[in-house]
């Protein structure tokens, strides 16, 4: 029985080894601003949800109803900030 056990476990492992080989994250979510706050941030609405205070980089001038990409520093959805206007 443990040999069993051994063998599915090193299955496992292999199978998701060789998935990890092909994973990137994803690194920019496309969205339409909703909102312009005053601080710097705006309110984006990505799938239907609204992502709400979302830094902007420098040197952006953003308006309601364009569509950005929302970069996710190494694909985390918390870190995450306004990198450009999309270009398509």
């Amino acid at each position: 029985m443990e040999e069993v056990i051994q063998g599915v476990l090193q299955s496992i492992d292999i199978i998701v080894r060789e998935w990890l080989k092909n994973y990137t994250p994803k690194t920019h979510i496309t969205g339409v601003i909703t909102v312009v706050n005053g601080d710097g941030t705006v309110n984006v609405t990505h799938n239907e949800e609204v992502l709400p205070d979302i830094p902007i980089r420098a040197g952006l001038s953003l308006s309601v109803g364009q569509i950005v990409l929302i970069a996710l520093v190494n694909g985390d959805l918390n870190q995450k900030f306004v990198d450009l206007v999309r270009p398509y």
